[in-house]
């Protein structure tokens, strides 16, 4: 991802069949906001910083969403050094402090995640997902262990009630993006579709729906279909396909083959996902915020990605929520 580039994601989080919204005080916003929650790995973790709720709409026509930063904070080190004099590497160690980072606003109102890469090498969205799942999961168990102490309800049954969050974010996808990276391929052998559990929202791919129906039907967690042809799929069936299937983010795709010297290739929905730019950010982080959000609203607009704006239910939700009218939450 290049710095100022900007994604558009479904941010799908449940907790067992109950949408985010229905416990954002209790478990999601400390998943964001608790700044004792970080990943590591190594000597590099990831944090969460700066993260808040903010009205990025007006006053009469209100637009909440999560904003903040996702940092990297790494350390860089060399162990030599190309010598321009003499043409030669020369053995010189050093070890540097990095903290590359990115931007994101979640819109509550469709579950839209923009993201924005701040700096050079920001972190990725994928990192972002690991990072949220885990601190999901420390929430929702501080969550638990606080229920049982206030109410003296067994731990077994408040789990039972609230299960585990899930978390999945998938890219959306369209445009020329989808058609210059299925451009590369020679042979298309497979295309895979995962089809997860989504949002409060339709689909409007009819293909998708099918796959949606049948997978609440047995009761699973996500449905795969896959397609397979040695002779090759047909590119442009491939191309509709994608963007039919991504447009919403409900679901992810993998396409793979071989290219014109016969080397494997693969690919998924974050090598053709939809990419804008924001070349000269707002220094304020909700100025920053709504320059973000419009660019999601031109997208939609546009018809480039779908806004999955909700029921009207959820949106009495969000309002109801804010004004502190909210028994549920």
């Amino acid at each position: 991802m290049r710095e100022k580039d900007v994604l558009y994601a479904n941010f799908i989080c449940k907790i067992g069949r109950s949408p985010m919204i229905d416990y954002l005080q209790e478990i999601v916003l400390p998943a964001f906001i608790n700044d004792k929650y970080f990943r590591s790995r190594g000597s590099t973790s990831f944090h969460i910083i700066d993260s808040r709720l903010e009205n990025l709409g007006s006053a009469d026509n209100p637009d909440y969403c999560l904003i903040g930063r996702f940092v990297k904070s790494t350390v860089l080190h060399r162990t030599q050094i190309f010598d321009e004099n003499t043409g030669e590497l020369t053995p010189d160690e050093l070890s540097i402090e990095s903290a590359p980072s990115a931007f994101f606003v979640l819109r509550l109102l469709g579950h839209r995640l923009i993201y924005f890469a701040e700096t050079p090498f920001a972190p990725d969205i994928d990192s972002l997902q690991a990072s949220l799942r885990m601190h999901l999961k420390w929430a929702w168990e501080g969550y638990v262990r606080a229920r049982h102490k206030e109410t003296g309800e067994t731990l077994k049954a408040i789990r039972a009630e609230v299960p585990r969050p899930t978390l999945q974010i998938n890219t959306m996808v369209g445009g020329d993006n989808v058609r210059a990276f299925i451009d590369r391929f020679e042979k298309i052998n497979r295309l895979t579709i995962v089809v997860h559990e989504r949002n409060d929202e339709e689909d409007a791919y009819d293909l998708v729906e099918a796959i949606e129906a049948h997978r609440e039907f047995v009761g699973g967690k996500k449905s795969k279909l896959e397609t397979r042809s040695k002779e090759g799929l047909d590119k442009e069936a491939t191309i509709e396909t994608i963007e039919g299937a991504g447009r919403s983010g409900n679901q992810s795709t993998t396409v793979s083959g071989i290219d014109e010297q016969g080397t494997k290739l693969k690919g998924n929905q974050n090598d053709y996902a939809v990419t804008d730019r924001l070349p000269v950010p707002p220094a304020n982080a909700k100025a920053k915020g709504k320059s973000l959000l419009a660019k999601l609203m031109d997208a939609g607009q546009q018809g480039k990605v779908s806004l999955g704006n909700g029921t009207e239910a959820l949106r009495e939700r969000i309002r109801n929520l804010f004004e502190g009218n909210d028994d549920q939450v």
